[in-house]
């Protein structure tokens, strides 16, 4: 088993075209989550839960940094403040890449005290497939 850092994460997503665009960048962090859902289906007669798992999920939110040149965040992000928007979302680190279409459920902007422009955005599964790891 080899242990690693985050150092080497690329995160690539679709612009409108759609044709991937490397975000590593602009982007400070993410976080990925790959729930599935649990049904419990205790009967009466038991004296212990019983459980069987439901349907996968994903969804991500990404921070990073107001970025306005062409192919960067807000590029990608802009058209997601008027209408949903699907978008290839990929994480890769070292060997493996976790790839899916997203759709953009939330982008929000803020400026800090310290003059930090800062954007975050989420995304949710949109396809129906289960995540995947490659």
């Amino acid at each position: 088993m080899t242990i690693e850092s985050g150092l080497s994460v690329t995160l690539t997503i679709d612009d409108e075209v759609p044709a991937a665009k490397d975000v590593s960048a602009s982007t400070g962090a993410t976080n990925i989550d790959t729930p599935i859902e649990l049904h419990d289906v205790t009967a009466l007669s038991q004296v212990a839960h019983a459980t069987v798992s439901g349907l996968s999920d994903f969804t991500a939110t990404v921070e990073g940094y107001f970025d306005d040149a062409s192919d960067a965040w807000f590029d990608i992000l802009k058209t997601a403040t008027s209408t949903i928007v699907t978008r290839t979302f990929s994480w890769a680190l070292s060997s493996q890449t976790l790839a899916l279409e997203t759709l953009i459920g939330r982008v929000s902007y803020s400026r800090a005290r310290n003059a930090e422009m800062a954007v975050t955005a989420e995304f949710n599964l949109q396809s129906g497939t289960a995540p995947s790891w490659a």
